[in-house]
């Protein structure tokens, strides 16, 4: 995608854009709720189990971003992914880091003050996610207490899943704007003012 001066000049959130984003996050969460019971199952034998899933934490803000190209939307549709995942996930509460990922996502675009919304930028919030990740991850869980081959593959996982997940997102959201999901740019259509 390109720069979109009209971009930063919309109107707060519509109701589609909400709306856009909820089921973005239920989207994410009917993949996320199982990949985290599976890996809540599978992290005792293998304790990075659940690293090579972490890219779902950062899907619904990319979705979000590429479909919407606003502001606020990749923390939203986040917050609503992390809801969800209390409710129905593993990890309770925990579930809310989403909301960091959708956070962390929102800088390149915000550096950018909203109005460019090039590719790179979503990869490079991967791998800015990716790469604050794997720290938390090694002191949380003591890895440094594992053999070191595990270790290396957990310093790996986070963000290779970050930057799998994110083009993933990035080719969904282009799917969705070719079936016609999303804002429909018209032309010859007039400015809102």
């Amino acid at each position: 995608m390109t720069d979109s001066p009209a971009a930063s000049r919309r109107p707060p959130l519509t109701t589609r854009a909400l709306l856009t984003c909820v089921a973005i996050a239920v989207a994410t969460a009917l993949l996320g709720v199982p990949a985290g019971w599976l890996s809540a199952a599978t992290s005792a034998s293998f304790p990075p189990a659940f690293l090579s899933v972490a890219g779902l934490m950062i899907f619904p803000s990319i979705v979000a971003f590429r479909l919407l190209t606003r502001g606020g939307v990749g923390l939203l549709a986040s917050g609503v992914s992390g809801l969800i995942g209390v409710v129905a996930g593993p990890f309770g509460w925990g579930s809310m880091a989403v909301m960091m990922f959708g956070a962390i996502a929102e800088i390149p675009f915000l550096i950018g003050r909203y109005r460019r919304w090039s590719t790179w930028r979503y990869y490079f919030a991967a791998l800015l996610s990716g790469l604050l990740y794997t720290p938390s991850i090694f002191t949380a869980y003591d890895y440094a207490s594992l053999a070191l081959w595990i270790q290396m593959l957990s310093a790996a996982l986070p963000t290779t899943s970050m930057l799998v997940f994110t083009w993933l997102g990035v080719r969904a959201a282009d799917a969705l704007k070719r079936a016609g999901v999303g804002p429909q740019e018209r032309v010859g259509a007039e400015e809102p003012r």
